[in-house]
């Protein structure tokens, strides 16, 4: 136990060396310019400019964006928003800290291997490590029978990017009965501060509108190219007709043309149902055998990415640590069988494979590229198949 101190903090001085480090690339990334875009824009609308805020993310991301150009510390975006994360990852092991020591730790050094297997540039140049931080309190909230916590960071999540919305069902059902009163509390808390900073610092019309963007921009879009779905389409007109797909940039990434809108609209209903059934599957065992929180939270959130018609190598951000950490508490407290070094060993396959995926060779489609996309698809349905298992088989307990 006298080890855990030293042990964290070396590994949050690891990951603010490794953020410095970085930092100049960090700058001249795509999306960091983008995010200072969108701090401009808001600033606008704020100053009383005609402009309409045009953000394809969240009113809490936004607001956030329009802070981090705003902020009085750093004379530069990429600087205040490289502090704002170290100061996300703070708070977040400070969290864990006072949850059990041995949680932040292990949250620490999730996140540092997670950067070796995806690379630094999905972790300190997107947005998404800020998606995964609350989705990872959540999880372990759970886990530990914090229901308002566990709550309040899911709609925090939620809040920064839709996706995580999904796991609410799973996440109040999870919940005993005499306990979901203090779930409720801890969403609507959240709720509450979720809506009244995009409120108060947007303005309502600047809110309306960056929501109605985010839905348009977003509903436009068809298949990425690293989807699982546009990756088998790309496997089966190599192999089987002799040529490529139609590969093209818009909404700033590569997407498959020769996909149809109607079959991402499909795609979309085939993972609504997913859900659906996982949760209803989840809810009842649970009523025999008590919730296994540990997996099921895994096992959905790899289920929206595998059928998800849009998937980036960020997305990947917000799974591979919780997974690491996963690995890393079953090496800790488990017997460690083959089911669990298959799932680990998923995980290194997964991280690498998505950090070799070069984007600016989408185009050309060589035979490496399809090759490791369908890898990665092929590993994710095999992981899918073993945390499957793995939830007949480990049960939490109340």
């Amino acid at each position: 136990m006298k080890k855990i101190v030293p042990a964290t903090v070396a590994l949050y001085i690891a990951l603010a060396m490794l953020g410095m480090w970085f930092l100049p690339s960090i700058r001249s990334t795509q999306d960091i310019g983008v995010y200072r875009g969108i701090g401009e824009m808001a600033s606008k609308q704020i100053a009383g400019e005609q402009v309409e805020l045009r953000s394809e993310y969240p009113p809490l991301m936004t607001t956030i964006f329009w802070g981090m150009l705003n902020s009085p510390w750093h004379d530069s975006f990429a600087s205040a928003w490289l502090l704002f994360l170290f100061l996300a990852l703070a708070g977040a092991g400070l969290y864990l800290w006072f949850i059990a020591r041995e949680e932040a730790a292990i949250f620490l050094l999730a996140t540092v291997l997670s950067i070796f297997l995806l690379g630094q540039a999905v972790f300190f140049a997107r947005n998404d490590m800020l998606v995964m931080i609350p989705l990872y309190l959540s999880w372990r909230a759970h886990i530990r029978k914090l229901p308002a916590s566990g709550a309040f960071f899911l709609i925090i999540a939620g809040a920064l990017k839709f996706i995580p919305f999904l796991l609410l069902p799973l996440s109040f059902l999870s919940v005993a009965r005499l306990q979901r009163k203090q779930w409720l509390s801890g969403a609507l808390l959240a709720a509450f501060l979720c809506l009244a900073l995009p409120l108060a610092i947007l303005s309502p019309q600047g809110t309306i509108e960056n929501v109605h963007h985010v839905f348009t921009y977003h509903g436009s879009r068809t298949f990425q190219a690293e989807s699982v779905w546009s990756s088998t389409d790309m496997l089966i007109r190599r192999a089987f007709l002799g040529e490529k797909a139609k590969i093209g940039m818009d909404h700033m990434a590569y997407h498959n043309h020769d996909l149809p809108v109607w079959a991402a609209h499909a795609a979309l209903l085939i993972m609504i149902i997913g859900i659906v059934l996982l949760t209803a599957r989840a809810w009842l065992r649970s009523q025999k055998k008590g919730w296994n929180n540990r997996e099921e939270y895994l096992l959905l959130l790899l289920w929206i990415l595998l059928t998800s018609s849009i998937l980036s190598p960020q997305y990947f951000v917000w799974l591979l640590p919780l997974l690491v950490a996963w690995g890393v508490d079953t090496c800790i407290h488990d017997e460690l069988r083959l089911r669990q070094g298959l799932i680990m060993l998923s995980t290194v396959i997964i991280g690498f494979s998505t950090q070799l995926i070069m984007k600016e060779a989408m185009s050309a489609q060589s035979l490496l590229l399809v090759s490791l996309l369908n890898l990665r698809a092929a590993v994710m349905v095999c992981l899918f198949l073993l945390l499957f298992y793995s939830t007949r088989q480990r049960v939490s307990k109340h």
